[in-house]
Formats: C-alpha cells, sequence, structure tokens
C-alpha cells in the first residue's frame, strides 16, 4: 500500500469540462459587475461549488492511498484456470465514487475473463473484490500493482495516477500427463530397451542359480524344486541408473507462436514428462534453464520422486517478468555458454547424458552452440539438441480454415528451422528434430539405449 509520503495529495489536474467550468464563472462574474449583482453572487456560489468538487476529488485520493489490497499468490497447473479474486478495501468514512483501476498483468500470461480496466464505486468503510480468471502456462507470472484514477461524478477533476496494493506472483507448474508417462513405460518394457544384462534389482528375468543362504525366500523357483528337489532362485536384470542433463533455452526466441504452444511451453511439459519417468527409472536429474536474464537450475542432481518435485518447481520458476523489464545479464549466445560452464562445474566423472532444448538462431548463436557442444564432449558427455518444429504443433488451438492460412504464413519459418537443423548436423551435431508428441519416446529411446 502506497503511503501518504510517497504521493502528492495535491496533484489533481483539472479536465477540459473544468475549464469551460471557469470560462462560465468568468463569464457570470462579468455579468454581475456590468448587469446585475445577482449574477455575481451565483458566480461565487459556482466558485464554492467548484472548490468544493475539487476537495472531494483530494480527499477520495487520500482514501484511495490507504487502501487495502489483498492480491493472493496462486498456484497452478500448466493449461488450467487461474481466479485471481483481487480485495479492494475502503479504510476510510470517504465513499470513493468514479475510480478508475487499470490492473497491471504479465502480457505473457492471458486473461481468459474479466477486465483489466475498471470504474468502481467504493463505499466507506466497505469493500469490493474484482474477479479475473487467467489461462495458466508454465512459469512465474506477476499480477498487481493497481493503478488508480479518482474522479469527480462531473468530471472536472482527475487525480494524478497512484499505484496501490504490492505485486504478487502466479506460479503455473509443466502439466505432466500420467497416461504419456505409462505409455513411456510400457513402450521401453514392451521394445526391451530397459534390459541391461547385468545381475541386479529390476523385474526382467536373468537367470536361475542355486540358493545360497540369505537370499530373498519370494525368489524361489518352485517349480523347480518340485521338479529336481533342489531350491533355486531367479536373479533379475539391473536396471542401470544414469546421469543425464537437460538444459532448456528459455530467451525470447523461445517465445514465438501461439499462446500455449510456444517452443518453450511444449519443451516445459516434454521435460517435466521425462523427468516422470526417469524419476520412477531412478536416473539421477539435472535442469539447467537459461534466459537473457539469468540461469535457474537445479545445482546438483537429484533423483526419485523429491527429484521430479525439484525439476518441476525450477520449470515453473522461469520469471516472465524479466522479459518486461529487459533484464539483459546475457546475450543468447553467453546464456548458452553460462549454462554449459554450469554444466561443466557440476557434472560426475561418470558418462553423461546432455539433451539442450532450444530452437533455431542467427550464425552468433549457432556458434556459440557448437562451441558449447566441443567443450562438453572434450568432458566425454553424449550431447544431443532437440529442437521441436514450430511449425508443427503451433497451428494447435486454431480452426481448420486458419490452420491452413497459418501454415502458409510460417512456410518461410520452418525452411529457417530445418535450415539451422542441417547446419548443426554437418557439425557432426546429434540433433532430434521433430514434432513434440513424439520428442518424449524419441529422448526415452535414447536414454535407453545410452544405460550400459
Amino acid at each position: 500500500m502506497v503511503s501518504m509520503s510517497m504521493v502528492d495529495v495535491s496533484g489533481i489536474r483539472m479536465t477540459f469540462r473544468a475549464k469551460a467550468f471557469i470560462l462560465l464563472i468568468a463569464l457570470f462574474f462579468v455579468f454581475g459587475l456590468v448587469i446585475d449583482r445577482a449574477f455575481l453572487s451565483f458566480s461565487i456560489a459556482l466558485i464554492v461549488f467548484l472548490a468544493c468538487v475539487r476537495g472531494y476529488v483530494a480527499l477520495a485520493l487520500g482514501a484511495v492511498m490507504r487502501f487495502g489490497i489483498d492480491m493472493p499468490s496462486p498456484i497452478a497447473v500448466d493449461g488450467s484456470y487461474i481466479d485471481v479474486d483481487i480485495a479492494i478495501r475502503n479504510n476510510m468514512f470517504i465513499p470513493v465514487a468514479f475510480l478508475e483501476i487499470s490492473i497491471d498483468y504479465s502480457p505473457f500470461i492471458k486473461l481468459a475473463e474479466g477486465s483489466k480496466a475498471l470504474l468502481l464505486f467504493i463505499p466507506s468503510k466497505s469493500y469490493i473484490v474484482v474477479k479475473l480468471r487467467f489461462l495458466a502456462r508454465v512459469g512465474t507470472h506477476y499480477i498487481g500493482p493497481l493503478n488508480a484514477v479518482v474522479r469527480d461524478p462531473l468530471g472536472l477533476f482527475r487525480s494524478i495516477d497512484v499505484s496501490i496494493g504490492c505485486r504478487s506472483y502466479v506460479k503455473v507448474f509443466p502439466k505432466v500427463s500420467e497416461a504419456e508417462v505409462r505409455k513411456l513405460l510400457l513402450y521401453t518394457r514392451a521394445s526391451g530397451l530397459v534390459r541391461s544384462r547385468q545381475r541386479g534389482s529390476g523385474v526382467e528375468f536373468h537367470s536361475l542359480r542355486e540358493y545360497r543362504e540369505g537370499d530373498d525366500m519370494r525368489r524361489i523357483d518352485w517349480k523347480h524344486f518340485s521338479a529336481l528337489q533342489r531350491l533355486f532362485v531367479k536373479d533379475m536384470e539391473r536396471e542401470t541408473m544414469s546421469y543425464i542433463v537437460f538444459v532448456v533455452d528459455a530467451t525470447k526466441d523461445m517465445l514465438s507462436g501461439v499462446y500455449g504452444y510456444t517452443p518453450l511451453d511444449h519443451c516445459s511439459r516434454i521435460v517435466a514428462s521425462i523427468a516422470r519417468y526417469l524419476a520412477l527409472r531412478g536416473d539421477n536429474i539435472m535442469l539447467i534453464i537459461y534466459s537473457e536474464a539469468d540461469l535457474i537450475y537445479t545445482q546438483r542432481f537429484v533423483k526419485g520422486a523429491k527429484g521430479f518435485n525439484v525439476i518441476s518447481s525450477i520449470l515453473s520458476s522461469i520469471d516472465f517478468s524479466k522479459y518486461v523489464e529487459k533484464n539483459t545479464k546475457y546475450s543468447r549466445p553467453s546464456a548458452i555458454t553460462a549454462a554449459i560452464n554450469s554444466v561443466i562445474s557440476s557434472i560426475p566423472r561418470e558418462r553423461v547424458l546432455v539433451f539442450i532444448f532450444t530452437s533455431s538462431g542467427d550464425e552468433s548463436y549457432k556458434e556459440a552452440l557448437l562451441r558449447n557442444i566441443e567443450k562438453l564432449k572434450t568432458m566425454k558427455c553424449n550431447i544431443y539438441v532437440v529442437m521441436p518444429i514450430t511449425t508443427a504443433f503451433e497451428v494447435k488451438g486454431l480452426e481448420p480454415w486458419q490452420q491452413a492460412i497459418y501454415r502458409v504464413k510460417v512456410f518461410d519459418d520452418m525452411k529457417k528451422e530445418l535450415e539451422f537443423v542441417k547446419k548443426l548436423r554437418r557439425y557432426g551435431v546429434n540433433v532430434v528434430a521433430t514434432g513434440p508428441k513424439h520428442i518424449p519416446q524419441t529422448v526415452i529411446s535414447i536414454v535407453e539405449q545410452y544405460r550400459t
């Protein structure tokens, strides 16, 4: 809430109506001096009325500056609706009429219901609730503060713009489809990709051996016992554990396209789904997200359900307010360099599989990408660049005729993306370039074939 010392209460501006009103008063004053003194009395009454109106606006502005604003900070899941109820409390005995409110919120989140600009009347010692509904997308988005302007009923005066309330943040977690995770598990089981050919804990049969003291009785093969009168136990195949790093590009280039279907939106969902699968498999995972503003990452490798929660929380921490504030700590090439340097400083001596989720860029970005891939190769990492083909999914949410027009419009963009893929492959880079539906299965195939 804004304090009185922070705003000049005398900052009241006359409108064109007030200027016309003053001209009318001056006219009556002249008539009073020249024609009839009754006009003089009438002009004085109008002056008093004008002063009262201005005084009301000043008092109402003082009340507005003492408003109590309850701004929630909700948590949501990507693709759902976020209901934001903003309570505005008038703590003074002065009713505030003709209060113009505009609600500031991130341009990267979509308002589905409600209005950002309102004309309100708030009685004394009362409150109203403004209801807004947003369509959620992955990341952290700001809502607030409120910008207020007080006017009098006749529109003669208006106050200066006053910022009231504080900025709150909406945190949106990526949507993970449990059906998609089960589909990935069934796919790897059916294809035999998870078989390691090594004894250990797992569900796939490896071999039979004679019972030894201390073996788990549940693993005894009773069919062999009934036939040979000797105890045998089943050994299972060990499902090996891998070190996997996800590097996600969150620069402005990843935000082009239809709302909710940009490369960044899809990469967030894909990484979350794959991380869920890898958490069930017990792998070690690390996530680094880079943008022009900063780096956010897991600091170390994580695993299991707790590790998945960390990954999901990091994805929901992409701060879109920094795009608006134009806080450009990095250029796109320097951002990926900083991200890869963080990877190098954190990876163990074990073999590491690195997936870089990004989109096409200019020549300087391509050179930076190639340089950093070479640095990772010297650390004996296996690197794959994952590039969702933008036009393969940007048409989602459009009517069939709109999709046809859009495909024509983005044909040149698709050519540019495919040309970028060809350039990377020409330098020997492993590139996964396809639509988002096929990326999880493709990445999981790479991970399972990578296991030893």
